[in-house]
């Protein structure tokens, strides 16, 4: 093997894998695999071309890293922007919660930026697209407004000085530090459960891109 043919090698042998599907539905379901009161989201109003599913907890491969990613990411390209929407389901939303995702989100948009580079999104239309990367978080119990937050937790209190009980799914930017892409400044978003009797709630595709 030559280095100069590392990269299409590398790209035949992820192409054998079920790492990244087409998204053929208009529904897509997330589940979160471990003990929880929120079990499922749906994703509704989904678009059925140029939008794929990397399996990041799903694929038992070299992408996945003891569950250290969110539970789906989803890859959508649309007027010259790649969206990368990262989607995690929590039980509960406080401090340590959001900052498990946040870390979750780094591992996650690192390694699928890996991904990206020698995989199927190499043609040279995807060349000159700007990539917009999406945090989102879900969940039932909000135990973080009354929260007090310490200095030192900055995703927590830009999240409580942006967000209230009545607009909770307000977009606002978190900086996150990823290994592959440094440090970066990317939109976030929570959608908490409208219903906490109940262990799944959907949510229309279009609100987590815009």
């Amino acid at each position: 093997m030559y280095f100069k043919d590392l990269r299409s090698i590398v790209q035949n042998n992820l192409g054998t894998l079920d790492t990244i599907k087409s998204n053929l539905n208009e529904v897509i379901e997330i589940e979160e695999k471990q003990k929880s009161t929120l079990k499922k989201v749906f994703i509704k109003n989904m678009p059925t071309k140029n939008i794929w599913l990397f399996e990041n907890e799903e694929a038992d491969t070299v992408f996945t890293s003891n569950g250290n990613k969110v539970e789906k990411t989803i890859l959508y390209f649309q007027e010259n922007k790649l969206y990368i929407i990262m989607i995690e389901l929590k039980q509960t939303m406080n401090c340590d919660k959001l900052k498990d995702t946040q870390k979750k989100i780094q591992d996650s948009l690192s390694f699928i930026s890996i991904f990206l580079l020698v995989n199927q999104h190499k043609d040279k239309i995807y060349e000159n697209m700007k990539i917009v990367p999406i945090g989102i978080l879900c969940f039932n119990k909000n135990s973080f407004l009354n929260a007090n937050i310490s200095k030192n937790k900055e995703i927590c209190r830009k999240m409580k000085d942006n967000i209230s009980t009545e607009n909770l799914n307000e977009k606002f930017t978190i900086e996150i530090e990823t290994s592959s892409l440094g440090n970066i400044k990317i939109p976030f978003k929570a959608f908490q459960n409208p219903n906490q009797n109940s262990d799944n709630f959907s949510i229309n595709f279009k609100e987590l891109i815009n």
